[in-house]
Parts: C-alpha cells; structure tokens; sequence
C-alpha cells in the first residue's frame, strides 16, 4: 500500500471540513425544528408541510448544479446565519 501524497491528503481534508460544516448547520436546524416549531400548533404544521413537500422539492433541486447552489447561498446559509445569531432568543 503506497503512502497518500499531499494533494490526497488535502482534499481529504477539505473534504472532512465541509462535512464538519454540513454536521453544524443540520444540528442548528433540528434544534430549531424540535425547539421552537414542534412546541406550537403551527410550527408543527409547518414541520408537516415540509416533510411531506421537501423530497419532492429536493429531488428538483439535486438534478441542477446552478440551482444548487443558488438554494445553498440565498436560502439555506441565510437560515442557517440568522439561527446561530438568533439562538439565544428561540433556544
């Protein structure tokens, strides 16, 4: 077995940091979900919709690079931004 050579080794870290990133940003998302919109009536309506829309939604979205990525940076990184700065006041 030959040693990884250092390109390897970077991209694989790279690779874990992005991962380590995902992690965080889902973690802060189910904690919203669990603690501020499962507690109330329409927060539990709205977690219903979402479940029941999101695969459908997802799949659309996972068929387009472009689309991807415009989901990623003026959706989910502004949500997943305004939780973490708001996470004293729903927490």
């Amino acid at each position: 077995m030959r040693a990884p050579n250092s390109g390897h080794l970077n991209q694989i870290r790279a690779r874990l940091s992005v991962l380590r990133n995902a992690a965080e940003e889902i973690n802060i998302l189910r904690e919203f979900r669990d603690k501020a919109l499962r507690p109330n009536p329409l927060g539990v309506k709205l977690v219903a919709i979402y479940y029941k829309t999101s695969p459908h939604i997802a799949d659309f979205i996972s068929q387009n690079e472009a689309l991807r990525t415009a989901v990623r940076m003026c959706l989910i990184d502004p949500i997943v931004a305004i939780l973490n700065w708001s996470h004293g006041l729903w927490s």
